[in-house]
């Protein structure tokens, strides 16, 4: 059993009669700011009197957050019995676990009495668990022609969230099967699952606000180099100068997930193989990989829900019935009035492809040589927000090549020692990428065939290090990105960034050559 228990506060301003502290306001809504302030006064303008502005228009807050856990367990092992080839071993247990929480905010928190500031509700509840599992190992083959070996794993569980309500299971085999001694065949399929969790599930109800300006795509959109936004905005008849409202904000909800967030599953297959040959210290593995997640629990921010809206391929598509919009009369008109970002499951995810591990170590008179890699390629790499590709704003929901999913990527790693001197080198390479919606050449405030650049081109980035190493000290010194390689660049429009630089784009190194020293002493 565990409790954990915090308190976490601030101070901010109060509204309503609290927020000014005027001078004659005699009435007040909560006791404690009846106190008037001239904001005139001499000492308040020169910061003398800060203490009494504090006092007049402060309204100190304090949170209380508690989390318990209770689990009991069971656990048999042993050899079941025997077979030609070896013990079949297994495994039995059981499990229960129990969750709460209850986070508390402030009272003045939750009427909404914080200038400026989101309210927000108590977070409570509980979920528990009942669980069965077992594990069986079993030696099927052993010392025979083509059968160095040849054992089966298979585990499985069984369990039930009261979240939930129903009893689930999961389940994973593996086989292994070692040929002649230098070479061996491996292969793995199995499921897995998540319930949400107890803040995804109980969050109180939240709101904020949000300017305009920091979240419509669609304000002043002629100016924009996004063609969806262009086209999209343009559909519902905003105008191509639509500035937003002023002094206006959008009010952002978020919230739990109770009632309608399912369980996230997944499937994992892999097969592969792995050669390690008698005449070298190396070990080459490669292995195929096909990953399936199905209900991902995520959340939207209010950003992404607009632009998942407006800068898609797809219009309307299921981001856009995530807030609303003003009709294009009256007052306020255009303005965006509400976002609702609570916790949503996310369709389906995938990612395929090989990869490729590579290990070799020899030591030689001179001095010890190790190098590995490490080198992946995907087939495919999906995120589905929705049921479909359309209903996530996509034609395709494969975006592998896209900026920040190339579909090379390496890692190479090499060393060389002598007593008691290291140098290490590291080598970063993946491959280029591009945003293949949309044409390098555009019309833009009325100039054709304006050339954008929509390419992230690859990198190679190389490190290198020498250590120093004694008994009981050491002292490393690097440089990382030796060559000072730069992040490329791509145009507005072509892709999330952060000046001109990808910002989803991370294998870039963005700092430039880096120098370091690093030491380290055993007491």
């Amino acid at each position: 059993y565990s409790r954990s228990t915090g308190t976490y506060s601030t101070s901010v301003g109060a509204i309503d009669v609290r927020k000014s502290g005027d001078q004659g306001s005699s009435s007040n809504e909560l006791p404690g700011f009846d106190t008037p302030i001239d904001y005139f006064d001499p000492g308040v303008l020169n910061g003398e009197k800060m203490g009494e502005v504090v006092n007049a228009v402060g309204l100190p807050t304090k949170g209380h957050t508690e989390y318990t856990q209770t689990t009991v367990n069971a656990l048999a092992t042993g050899t079941l019995f025997t077979l030609p080839a070896g013990d079949v071993s297994l495994a039995l247990g059981s499990e229960f676990r129990r969750y709460t929480i209850d986070d508390q905010p402030d009272p003045n928190n939750a009427a909404g009495y914080e200038w400026n500031s989101s309210s927000a509700q108590q977070t409570k509840g509980s979920d528990s668990v009942s669980e069965f599992f077992g594990e069986l190992g079993v030696p099927l083959v052993t010392g025979k022609p083509g059968f160095e070996s040849l054992t089966a794993d298979i585990s499985a569980r069984v369990f039930r969230y009261s979240s939930v309500g129903e009893w689930d299971k999961v389940w994973k085999g593996g086989l292994n099967w070692q040929i002649v001694p230098s070479f061996r065949v491996r292969g793995t399929i199995g499921t897995s699952y998540r319930a949400p969790q107890l803040y995804e599930l109980y969050l109180g109800n939240q709101s904020g606000f949000l300017s305009q300006t920091s979240i419509d795509p669609c304000i002043n959109w002629r100016d924009s180099t996004n063609d969806f936004i262009r086209t999209n905005c343009a559909a519902i008849g905003i105008p191509d100068n639509y500035t937003g409202t002023s002094n206006s904000s959008a009010e952002v909800f978020t919230g739990g997930g109770k009632g309608f967030l399912t369980p996230e599953t997944s499937r994992a297959k892999s097969i592969g193989m792995v050669w390690t040959p008698a005449f070298a210290n190396l070990s080459v593995a490669l292995d195929y990989f096909d990953y399936q997640i199905h209900g991902e629990i995520g959340t939207l921010g209010a950003s992404d829900i607009l632009f998942g809206c407006y800068g898609s391929q797809v219009f309307p598509n299921n981001f856009c019935g995530l807030f609303h919009r003003n009709p294009a009369t009256g007052t306020e008109a255009n303005k965006i009035t509400d976002i609702h970002a609570t916790f949503i499951n996310i369709n389906k995810q995938r990612q395929r492809g090989y990869d490729l591990q590579a290990n070799y170590s020899q030591d030689f008179s001179f001095g010890t040589i190790k190098a590995d890699a490490q080198v992946t390629y995907t087939i495919e790499d999906v995120t589905q927000l929705f049921s479909t590709a359309e209903a996530s704003g996509f034609e395709n929901s494969n975006r592998v090549g896209y900026i920040g999913n190339p579909q090379w990527t390496a890692l190479l790693h090499a060393s060389y020692k002598r007593g008691d001197w290291t140098v290490t080198w590291q080598g970063t390479y993946f491959s280029s990428t591009y945003n293949r919606d949309i044409s390098d050449t555009f019309t833009y405030s009325g100039y054709q065939n304006a050339f954008r650049d929509i390419r992230a081109e690859w990198a190679f980035l190389h490190d290198v290090s020498v250590r120093y190493d004694r008994d009981k000290w050491g002292v490393t010194l690097g440089v990382r990105n030796l060559l000072d390689e730069k992040p490329d660049l791509i145009s507005s429009g072509a892709g999330s960034r952060v000046g001109n630089t990808p910002i989803f784009a991370s294998q870039y190194d963005w700092f430039g050559r880096t120098f370091f020293v690093r030491a380290n002493y055993k007491f």
